[in-house]
């Protein structure tokens, strides 16, 4: 049996067919059925509704058969399972429901679909290109999972830092911003910005561009220091041309004596301090 049988044959219920004939469940010692099985008598004087799995035959056994089954360990385990499963699905909590809310919001015909597939679907409306794909009901490969569209924000992402990196080697000389605090999951985590000078159209402009979060678990200059140096060096940043520092005013970013404004200084003389107000 599957899952989808399973659900199926929850949802609908035992069919007890309460409402039959029961002369037809005569056997040769003219014993039949009884409606009064379906249900059970409580210690209290309670009646509740059985829930009988498979049929039976034997009458004669049946008084007995019945509440011995009931009571296994066995049986009430199983109970226990349908009954919890067919909670979940009354209340829409289970992982299959999760699963189709999922693919229902990846699906860019349902109502209730993402942003980005929103914006999909008018962008198609001026883009004969995207309309022909999105209009293609034989497409296998649709490009618009949250999975893909994840990875199209990281190439995008990717592309972007690589530009701005590149413009900063092109200005060579730049300063540094970097602040920590922890995000919503407690882990301690540093922004990266860059300010550096850039030529355009025959003008110099100052830019301040945010390059990266790092994930750090330092929490002295020391340690917070070498993350930083480490970072530059894997955007091919070298240190020695970095003319300024900010920071804000924690002991362990602008101490003078311990904190990362020391330590770098001591790299490099040139790397001027300012102080960098944080933002509450």
């Amino acid at each position: 049996m599957n899952d989808k049988i399973r659900t199926l044959l929850i949802e609908h219920g035992p069919e007890q067919g309460k409402n039959s004939d029961f002369s037809y469940s005569e056997n040769f010692q003219q014993r039949k059925f009884s409606a009064d099985w379906f249900f059970k008598t409580l210690p209290n004087g309670d009646k509740i509704e059985r829930n009988p799995k498979t049929g039976f035959n034997d009458w004669r056994k049946l008084s007995p058969r019945i509440p011995d089954h009931e009571n296994t360990f066995d049986h009430k385990s199983n109970v226990f399972t349908w009954k919890s499963f067919e909670k979940r699905l009354r209340e829409g909590k289970t992982i299959d429901k999760e699963l189709q809310k999922e693919s229902s919001s990846n699906d860019i015909t349902k109502s209730n679909c993402c942003i980005f597939l929103n914006l999909i679907e008018l962008i198609s409306s001026y883009n004969p290109i995207i309309a022909q794909h999105l209009s293609n009901s034989n497409r296998r490969t649709t490009y618009l999972s949250n999975k893909v569209q994840n990875e199209f924000i990281c190439l995008l992402g990717n592309s972007v830092r690589g530009k701005i990196i590149s413009n900063i080697k092109e200005a060579k000389y730049y300063s540094i911003i970097f602040d920590s605090t922890p995000d919503i999951s407690h882990k301690e985590q540093m922004t990266q910005i860059v300010r550096y000078v850039a030529e355009s159209n025959d003008k110099y402009i100052i830019e301040e561009s945010f390059i990266d979060f790092i994930t750090t678990t330092k929490k002295t200059g020391q340690g917070l220091a070498e993350e930083i140096l480490k970072k530059l060096s894997e955007d091919g940043l070298e240190f020695k041309n970095c003319r300024g520092q900010g920071y804000d005013n924690g002991a362990n970013m602008s101490g003078k004596i311990k904190g990362v404004l020391s330590r770098l200084q001591e790299i490099n003389k040139y790397a001027q301090y300012v102080l960098v107000p944080r933002i509450v």
